[in-house]
């Protein structure tokens, strides 16, 4: 991951953890952080304020964990998958809405999504990127909410 990639996370988790102090944010300012960030408001939602301080704090270390690398590319695939479903078969514009390639294979897994879920197709798409399980990075980057497990 490019430090401007890791910059990018730790302002995002410092805003999460904004908004999470001040309990709220004004509508534009949640739809620019989920436009840059598909998910975070998921986090927002779901993640304690001790996993948001931690991933923050994690960052400012300037870390390397797996998670790190997957929640980068979870953002930019999500971003490419949106514009995927706007403008079907723009594989330039997904790519560049992603920041790294785009193929007609995940063009094809937005189109139909597994289990009907967009985020499926994300996060098997990060999955085959890191050699690891789709499961796996799902339950590190979007843990079950203490109160839902």
């Amino acid at each position: 991951m490019e430090e401007n990639e890791q910059r990018a996370l730790l302002r995002k988790y410092r805003t999460l953890l904004a908004i999470r102090e001040i309990g709220g944010a004004e509508r534009g300012v949640l739809r620019a952080l989920a436009a840059e960030f598909p998910g975070a408001l998921r986090e927002l939602d779901n993640l304690p304020l001790s996993e948001l301080e931690g991933r923050a704090a994690a960052l400012e270390a300037g870390v390397h964990e797996p998670w790190v690398q997957w929640m980068g590319a979870y953002h930019a695939y999500c971003r490419a998958a949106l514009w995927l479903k706007l403008n079907p078969g723009d594989l330039a514009g997904a790519a560049a809405r992603a920041g790294r390639g785009i193929d007609a294979a995940f063009a094809e897994a937005v189109t139909r999504p597994p289990r009907r879920r967009l985020v499926r197709a994300v996060l098997l798409r990060v999955a085959a990127d890191f050699n690891a399980s789709a499961d796996t990075i799902e339950a590190r980057l979007f843990p079950p909410h203490p109160s839902r497990k």
